[in-house]
């Protein structure tokens, strides 16, 4: 796999005016952060809204049709033989560490452009594989999908399963035997690593110190919060913090 273009559309302000159909020399990944956009694919619409990808092959005709409204995308091309086996349009797929990616991204290719692709490549290929799995994985009932977005809605303030319980109708041992039946994940568990990765996703934003993302987020121990965070992604938050504002060390 070789990278060959990354491309923020807001970040750039780049207008969403329409693209004519073309036949792609590339392979192209578009994630939706925000806002609606209209492709046509080798003659098939595919309309993606929040948290959607597109998966356009090598090859393709793509269009791309004028958008009535601001929309936060990133488009990725990347070079390599084989198609990958994904769908053209992934629903809301663009969540989990994808925003994360796309933070840390931004910042690299901000400071190196084209100099920072294989920086950008490397953590591209863990995307791919996070997509992967993703769609191999059985669908969730509507309740865990009601439990996963109560623990979003709940990031930055006072979290307890029974809170949790009452909102949904259900008893608190239900709640953690349902999510844990269908995630493999204990609910607590998953609720400290959505934690975790808001705290990577504040870090490599930049607007706030240390102390202050771990304490909003409800840590209130820095010492335990940076041991669980090098638990969790294999390195300090002090560490990633420096890997994100120095990316050139890395190469």
């Amino acid at each position: 796999m070789q990278l060959t273009l990354y491309g923020h559309a807001t970040k750039q302000k780049r207008l969403n005016g329409p693209l004519n159909p073309v036949k792609l020399p590339f392979h192209e990944l578009v994630f939706v952060l925000k806002g609606k956009l209209h492709y046509l694919i080798d003659g098939t619409d595919v309309v993606l809204n929040d948290s959607d990808i597109a998966y356009i092959p090598m090859g393709s005709i793509r269009q791309r049709f004028a958008s009535p409204e601001p929309v936060d995308y990133v488009y990725i091309h990347f070079l390599q033989e084989e198609r990958l086996t994904f769908p053209k349009r992934m629903e809301q797929l663009a969540r989990g560490c994808i925003p994360y990616f796309i933070a840390g991204v931004d910042d690299i290719y901000e400071k190196y452009q084209e100099d920072g692709l294989p920086i950008i490549e490397k953590l591209f290929i863990s995307v791919i594989d996070y997509i992967k799995f993703n769609l191999c994985r059985p669908s969730e009932s509507e309740l865990v999908k009601k439990i996963k977005h109560y623990m979003l809605d709940h990031l930055y303030t006072p979290f307890q399963v029974k809170d949790l319980a009452m909102s949904l109708f259900i008893s608190p041992s239900y709640c953690h035997a349902v999510f844990k039946r269908e995630t493999g994940v204990p609910l607590m568990t998953y609720f400290g690593n959505l934690r975790l990765q808001e705290a990577k996703k504040q870090i490599a934003l930049g607007e706030q110190s240390l102390i202050d993302i771990v304490y909003s987020l409800g840590f209130y121990d820095y010492n335990y919060f940076s041991r669980a965070f090098k638990k969790h992604f294999g390195i300090t938050p002090a560490q990633y913090k420096k890997q994100i504002y120095n990316p050139h060390e890395a190469l």
